[in-house]
């Protein structure tokens, strides 16, 4: 079935796979951007540059959700154009958008069809395996908090003196881990500083309160909700090179940032320095959810801690570089889905049916209303299609075609009451030639038989599809007549009540004939049904006036009282 016939999941699936694919040159793009940005900020306070960077990562983030939503709107709106057959057979309509095409295209290219039926799969795969990275960090944090033990009242009184100092007005909460090797900031409502022994008999006091000062910059600035962030979108798009580097940016400029913070708290850069040089000979493996102190690329922190370099002027080779290479990727990414889209794809390669209809004694039948959906049923295995649906008229041979159908599994159905659907198949960008033989469906009719000299009430349970016209060659069975029959004394008497069904079928002179009862709750029940059945009437089917029997089932509840 074509991508236009797909159901609503599928239109959702291939948006989001061309949208993983785009995230391929635009992310890259943003990257090449940050790129030169950062170069331009060479100088800039730390800061700016983090928020360049967590600026950057959000855009990169964002850009593959909004793609998606816009080639699913698109999607939806040729869709919604189709099943109202607007679009003309020769191209697009004006309105129809490059993204739209690369949304419900399979591209005739085979590597890139290739690619985007298995984006999202291989995508799926990828989220639940670097998902499972997430989770463990989680418990890994979750068992360092459980192993940790309450610091000493000396400990707990520097961290409240120094929280003062670094502007953190919340309680943050400190603990003893022997797990690990250095500080670390777990949690974001409630911030906690994991201190291992270690660290507290290495350091000197001045030096220890400079590394706490360091992790309640992280909690002042609320670094553990954006690593959090980070390590989601990492996860989300694992694939892409540029999204690793912007994060291990961010991170690096994180560091940096709360390296300011404590220079201008303690005012000890060279301590400072030696303190992170301990931690380093210390460290080992912290989980990625908590914040260390000693992490980032110390070489450089200590450099720019002991001997910071004088202002110079930064480069513009990088930033012209990277302005050259984003036009040229936008301008190819731009002329790529212009070409695409210029191309006909396959879901509007559309096709024709054609035929002829014949009525039931076979010959040509003239002037017969005709409709062709793709309401197919296709069980359970697959969800409703998207709506489409078209009409005509047999000709004068009894001949009918529709034109410009996109390829897909179609039911053609005769517009008189009671008749069978046709299954047709059409192709892309050809025409299929599929003779119908018109045929009549069982007649279904209900009745409910009530006491006091009601009438009988009648449900047609399937009931014709369109009001047919005298004038039709071909002509399906109506009920036309319900008899006033007072429920039987005798059912009543004994205080019958039940069901029936009476097959037959309707004869040439509108009686029941040939009844017979499949199904009866009791025999005193069959015998009324059978006597009601002969006194209904309906109008029999005809085909150019001519009578023909058609097969018919009743069925009949008898009811004393409506409940």
């Amino acid at each position: 079935m074509g991508p236009l016939l797909w159901p609503e999941f599928g239109a959702v699936s291939v948006a989001v796979s061309a949208a993983l694919i785009h995230a391929l040159w635009q992310d890259a793009i943003v990257a090449l951007l940050l790129w030169a940005t950062l170069a331009a900020l060479h100088n800039s306070p730390a800061r700016v540059r983090y928020a360049a960077a967590c600026g950057a990562l959000a855009v990169m983030a964002l850009l593959p959700i909004v793609t998606a939503v816009l080639l699913y709107v698109q999607d939806a709106a040729v869709a919604f154009t189709t099943a109202h057959s607007t679009i003309t057979s020769t191209g697009l309509t004006p309105g129809f958008g490059v993204g739209a095409a690369w949304a419900i295209r399979v591209s005739s290219s085979p590597w890139t069809a290739a690619l985007q039926t298995w984006a999202l799969p291989l995508w799926s795969a990828g989220v639940v395996l670097f998902s499972l990275r997430l989770v463990a960090s989680a418990a890994h944090t979750h068992a360092l908090r459980r192993s940790a033990g309450a610091a000493e009242d000396a400990i707990v009184s520097m961290v409240v003196r120094m929280a003062d100092r670094v502007g953190v007005h919340r309680r943050v909460r400190v603990f003893v881990c022997p797990l690990i090797s250095g500080p670390a900031t777990i949690g974001w409502l409630r911030p906690a500083i994991l201190v291992p022994p270690a660290t507290l008999l290495g350091l000197t006091p001045q030096q220890l309160e400079a590394v706490i000062a360091h992790e309640l910059a992280h909690v002042r600035r609320h670094d553990y909700l954006v690593n959090v962030a980070q390590m989601v979108i990492e996860t989300l798009l694992f694939y892409h090179p540029a999204v690793w580097w912007v994060s291990r940016r961010i991170r690096f400029e994180r560091e940096l940032c709360c390296d300011d913070i404590v220079v201008a708290t303690c005012a000890d850069p060279v301590g400072y320095a030696c303190a992170l040089t301990q931690l380093a000979r210390m460290r080992a493996i912290t989980p990625r959810l908590a914040l260390r102190g000693a992490g980032g690329p110390l070489v450089q922190r200590v450099q720019r801690l002991l001997a910071p370099v004088a202002p110079v002027t930064a480069s513009r080779v990088p930033i012209a570089v990277a302005c050259a290479v984003a036009c040229v990727t936008t301008t190819f990414g731009h002329a790529w889905m212009r070409a695409e889209s210029q191309q006909v794809p396959p879901a509007f390669a559309r096709g024709s049916a054609t035929g002829i209809v014949y009525d039931p004694l076979g010959e040509p039948a003239v002037g017969v209303p005709l409709t062709l959906d793709n309401n197919v049923d296709a069980g359970d295995s697959e969800p409703l299609a998207t709506p489409v649906l078209l009409e005509t008229r047999t000709d004068a041979n009894g001949r009918y075609r529709f034109d410009n159908v996109p390829r897909g599994s179609y039911v053609v159905t005769p517009s008189i009451a009671w008749a069978r659907s046709s299954p047709v198949t059409v192709p892309s960008g050809s025409a299929v030639d599929t003779d119908i033989r018109i045929t009549f469906d069982t007649v279904v009719t209900g009745l409910m038989m009530l006491p006091g000299g009601r009438p009988p009430t009648a449900s047609i349970l399937f009931p014709p599809r369109n009001r047919q016209s005298e004038t039709l060659s071909v002509r399906g069975p109506e009920h036309v007549n319900l008899w006033n029959r007072p429920y039987p004394d005798a059912l009543q008497r004994t205080r019958r009540e039940g069901v029936v069904v009476v097959d037959g079928e309707i004869g040439t002179d509108g009686k029941a004939t040939h009844i017979r009862v499949t199904t009866a709750d009791h025999v005193e029940l069959a015998t009324a049904a059978l006597a009601a059945i002969e006194q209904e009437r309906w109008e029999p089917a005809r085909v150019r006036g001519v009578a023909i029997e058609v097969p018919l089932r009743v069925t009949l509840e008898y009811r004393l009282s409506l409940r």
